[in-house]
């Protein structure tokens, strides 16, 4: 139930900031004399806050399913792995989250304190 209410909260977020972002931008459209684009690039504005938002709910729903080293697509165990960054500061250190089930895989760059400097 926790999940459902999160990914509603998200969703309601996404409506409400969406058409606030239309509303403002069809009558600042309008008050600068472009009153026939004014809907067209109030929708602009809509769909790219919803888009921004989807892809926030995302990355935390992901990035909170890793924590718990959970596949953010199956729920089945990933495996971690970490590459130590390479000495005099050529590369950086990265950390790998794999699922053996459904192939799923993400890398981000990540440096411990046993990576050299």
């Amino acid at each position: 139930m926790p999940v459902r209410l999160h990914r509603l909260s998200w969703i309601l977020l996404g409506v409400v900031a969406s058409a606030a972002w239309f509303t403002v931008t069809l009558r600042l459209m309008r008050v600068w004399g472009l009153r026939d684009a004014a809907p067209a690039i109030g929708l602009l504005a809509a769909a790219a806050v919803a888009i921004m938002l989807w892809r926030w709910a995302r990355t935390d729903r992901e990035q909170a399913a890793l924590s718990e080293s959970r596949c953010p697509r199956c729920r089945s165990a990933v495996r971690e792995r970490h590459e130590h960054a390479r000495p005099g500061g050529i590369a950086t250190g990265i950390q790998r989250w794999s699922c053996e089930h459904c192939g799923y895989e993400h890398v981000e760059p990540l440096t411990c304190p046993g990576c050299a400097a």
